[in-house]
């Protein structure tokens, strides 16, 4: 991507920076996974002032949990509560991932974790991961927060939210799934952001 002026932001589905790292090599402890998590953050966010990192909403009561039970028929789920960074990582991490309720506990630890620990020279925003879904937190107490506490369980819409409430002049999405093409697409008259871009691919593709 070429260089941007003026003010910049990266949107980042954070389930979907959990995947993609995986049960860190090394790594014994939720603490450490928390502390990968963190630097992969600050490295896809080098080049931006603002990164907003957004999680889903793990409801018992939508239609996706039906989804997610059929998953857990194929494998052998394993539930740990995440009291702090001490708790021992499941060896199956897989099966670790299954259980909404793991996801859950994962998304606020993780989302707390990156705001306690933010780099002085960024400001880092949390959403989605928190027990009260309209929870929204920033490292930096002058950004007003009110027009991002959302109640939609899909961090691919909430990304939605966070876009047409910036006032970034350049708004960077990296998501998880590609119906985000089509969501911004969609929601493009109402985004105020000069310049708008959808981050797709892998590191090595």
């Amino acid at each position: 991507m070429k260089d941007l002026q003026g003010s910049s932001g990266l949107l980042i589905d954070g389930l979907a920076l959990v995947s993609a790292i995986g049960r860190p090599s090394g790594a014994q402890k939720f603490g450490d996974f928390a502390e990968s998590f963190q630097a992969a953050v600050l490295q896809a966010g080098s080049r931006y002032q603002q990164i907003n990192v957004i999680f889903d909403q793990y409801r018992e009561d939508s239609i996706k949990s039906g989804t997610r039970e059929r998953r857990t028929k194929f494998t052998r789920p394993i539930r740990r509560a995440i009291e702090d960074g001490s708790v021992p990582l499941p060896h199956g991490w897989p099966n670790f991932l299954v259980l909404p309720g793991n996801k859950s506990d994962l998304a606020r630890f993780l989302s707390e974790h990156i705001i306690v620990k933010a780099s002085p020279d960024k400001v880092v925003v949390a959403a989605g991961g928190f027990v009260d879904e309209r929870e929204v937190q920033s490292s930096g107490r002058a950004i007003d927060l009110s027009a991002l506490k959302a109640t939609h369980k899909e961090a691919d819409t909430r990304l939605m939210v966070h876009c047409v409430n910036s006032s970034l002049d350049n708004v960077v999405v990296s998501p998880r799934d590609t119906d985000v093409l089509l969501l911004l697409i969609a929601h493009v008259p109402h985004i105020p952001c000069p310049n708008l871009y959808k981050m797709s691919g892998t590191a090595t593709k």
